[in-house]
């Protein structure tokens, strides 16, 4: 059985490729960069002034002789003598014959063009470089990243009304199982409600991916659903995804039915608990996944193992316990947890049907087998 880590390099062996299309960067939040975004400017485009003053050149003494003014966005075409001064307003462009600005709150009037330095300012003081924060050429958001909307700011500062991203993927989710029953129905005995597929398409819409098909086998039976996924894999979909029927038990048919349709298995199981049965392989450019069904199980599997194959890995951090935790498993465990503060917390419910721990969990610490961790100990944490 692999460990987690082996399922991930395995996955990550493979390219999820999708070609790239151009958008409006105004519709672009939640995209994924199909190519790297180079500066075609330096920002700032010329030396400006960072707070509102005077500029002068130090060398000339702490008597400001004023010229002229500056505002932002006013082109300097006049030329200035070095015992000159001019005021300048914050983000103006500072002439090139001056080499510090002194903030006006340092100066004194004396009368309508002359100021008096107060408080002399260190050589270069409130003057911001020219590409001070980025340079022409450099790579400002590279390939892959997931825009946010604190990106559009960076491109639109570039003057880009368009980028290159991902084409969406092309998903397609099949839940499975006799006691499930769709929410708005009513609820026979021996039922529960399908919570999984409901948060995997939340999830598959918040990772860059269009839902081609939805559907939920409601009878245990393998014929219903090997023709449900020979027809979807016959549209080449870019993942398929089901829930149920992974495991070993008498009615866990959805290995079988892969294999008979030619689903080439690249893993059937992980060493981690929730979520062991999981089962990966691939089918010409569709990736297949079977995810066991219970919620927490399902949520994991998209977050450790479907989220790095779209080209989003798994955010991960290290942070203190803030108490003992062990585990006597031969599996590793991700434990449903709470972030406190700067230490995490694991939760008290840990079984994996209980969905309404769901609510208090923002992350989940990784446990490795036959292990015990102490409070205060560095514990590696999974964001959801």
């Amino acid at each position: 059985m692999l460990t987690y880590d082996e399922a991930v390099k395995d996955i990550l062996s493979f390219e999820f490729i999708k070609e790239g299309e151009a958008i409006d960067v105004q519709d672009s939040v939640g995209r994924i960069l199909n190519v790297d975004i180079r500066a075609t400017l330096d920002i700032p485009p010329a030396r400006t002034s960072n707070l509102d003053g005077f500029a002068f050149v130090k060398a000339s003494g702490d008597q400001l002789k004023l010229a002229g003014r500056i505002v932002a966005g006013q082109a300097t075409q006049m030329s200035y003598d070095p015992g000159q001064a001019v005021a300048i307003m914050t983000g103006a462009v500072v002439p090139a014959e001056f080499d510090t600005v002194v903030a006006i709150e340092d100066c004194e009037q004396i009368n309508a063009s002359l100021w008096q330095i107060k408080k002399m300012p260190e050589l270069g003081h409130a003057i911001r470089p020219r590409g001070g924060d980025s340079h022409i050429g450099q790579v400002i958001l590279p390939a892959g990243t997931r825009i946010l909307p604190q990106h559009l700011a960076i491109i639109s500062a570039q003057g880009l009304n368009s980028i290159e991203v991902r084409q969406k993927a092309r998903v397609v989710f099949v839940s499975t199982g006799a006691e499930l029953v769709e929410p708005g129905h009513p609820l026979p005995e021996g039922k529960v409600y399908n919570s999984s597929l409901m948060m995997l398409k939340a999830l598959a819409s918040g990772c860059d991916a269009d839902i081609l098909y939805v559907d939920h086998i409601a009878v245990d039976d393998a014929e219903q659903f090997k023709s449900v996924i020979a027809a979807q894999l016959a549209l080449k979909p870019d993942l398929i995804v089901t829930t149920g029927a992974v495991s070993m038990g008498t009615e866990d048919y959805v290995p079988a039915v892969f294999t008979s349709l030619g689903i080439d298995k690249v893993f059937h199981k992980v060493a981690i608990k929730p979520g062991k049965p999981i089962w990966f392989g691939k089918k010409d450019q569709s990736f297949v996944f079977g995810l066991p069904g219970n919620p927490v199980s399902t949520l994991l599997g998209w977050l450790l193992f479907i989220r790095p194959l779209l080209g989003l890995p798994a955010k991960k951090l290290w942070l203190p316990l803030s108490e003992d935790i062990q585990s006597s498993m031969v599996l590793s465990r991700f434990l449903k947890a709470k972030l406190s503060g700067k230490t995490v917390t694991p939760l008290c419910s840990q079984d994996s049907y209980q969905v309404s721990s769901l609510l208090d969990t923002d992350c989940f610490i990784r446990l490795p087998a036959h292990s015990t961790a102490n409070a205060g100990d560095l514990v590696e944490v999974f964001l959801l």
